[in-house]
């Protein structure tokens, strides 16, 4: 039974959904919020199916307060689930977070309890994190490590770290003409240029699809610390033609398949983000690699024709 309360975000894909409520149901919270977004008006048929999502919590037949947050409208991605996390962070102090396509294993529970409850006053840590693509070596034989990227598929915080958030991004433009991102890239101008874009694309959109490119700048921004598992204790179910973002399972989410997390839980020696472990990400998760950047170069080049009358074989620049 997990100590903490949780919340579930979901839309209109009721079957996956009923899964993770399944594994919430092992871990029977006796708290759980429940954010359902609205139906799209062009979607003709999201009217049944948010509908039958919002029938689901019939299915909760442990003791439990159940709150639930169902819009009329549809928010979309970005303020929708961002709005919902605000609405939990608002009644509780710490909590677990699950969208409806992130399917936890048993030791995920046992692990943001455990994490929640030691760090909570550490005010540089900023979550915890369900999934990790990392090679197991990188962690030393401790259970966790600790990055500078929040990694979002099934996570937990506090309020104290979500106080931080801002959806429109307002305090960017300061803090990179006081070279925070340059200062934070310590010479690495392919994640100095990478990240400089994805944020200012993101502070200019006037419709903002997504919420977790705020969260990433926030947690770069204040130095914050996010928890990673030595291995993933969560899956992502969503990556199927009813998918929003999602296609194809990228290579890093087949490779390192969620298991359990073996306990007791080892801690490492220091508070500290490990380079090793984000620069593996950066090159790996994020792409942000001179070989990648040159991939897309001749790639982009190549579909312009620049290179029609070269043997330049753009497929053979291999991260």
């Amino acid at each position: 039974m997990t100590r903490h309360p949780v919340l579930l975000i979901a839309f209109n894909r009721p079957s996956k959904t009923r899964m993770v409520l399944e594994k919430i149901r092992l871990a029977a919270p006796k708290r759980l919020y429940v954010a359902v977004d609205g139906p799209r008006p062009h979607a003709p048929d999201d009217d049944a199916l948010c509908g039958q999502v919002r029938d689901l919590i019939s299915f909760v037949d442990w003791p439990c307060r159940i709150e639930t947050l169902f819009r009329e409208d549809n928010l979309g991605c970005g303020r929708g689930a961002s709005e919902a996390i605000s609405w939990f962070f608002a009644n509780e102090d710490a909590g677990i977070i699950l969208e409806d396509d992130i399917l936890p294993t048993r030791s995920f529970f046992a692990f943001c309890d455990a994490m929640l409850d030691k760090y909570k006053d550490n005010e540089q840590i900023s979550m915890i994190a369900g999934s990790c693509f990392a090679p197991s070596r990188l962690f030393e034989g401790f259970s966790y490590k600790f990055s500078a990227f929040p990694l979002i598929w099934g996570w937990a915080s506090w309020k104290r770290a979500w106080r931080h958030y801002d959806y429109e991004m307002r305090t960017w433009p300061n803090w990179d003409r006081a070279a925070g991102l340059a200062n934070l890239s310590r010479g690495d101008r392919f994640f100095e240029n990478h990240w400089r874009d994805v944020f200012e694309r993101m502070y200019r959109s006037h419709n903002k699809v997504t919420w977790d490119y705020q969260w990433l700048f926030k947690n770069f921004e204040c130095n914050f610390k996010t928890i990673v598992p030595r291995n993933s204790i969560v899956s992502n179910i969503g990556f199927d033609i009813g998918a929003t973002h999602a296609g194809k399972a990228p290579w890093y989410v087949r490779k390192y398949g969620a298991s359990e997390l073996h306990f007791p839980v080892t801690h490492p020696s220091a508070c500290e983000v490990d380079p090793r472990l984000d620069r593996y990400m950066h090159r790996n998760i994020f792409n942000v690699s001179f070989a990648h950047k040159t991939k897309i170069y001749l790639k982009t080049a190549a579909s312009l024709g620049f290179f029609q009358h070269s043997r330049v074989d753009v497929e053979s620049c291999h991260e």
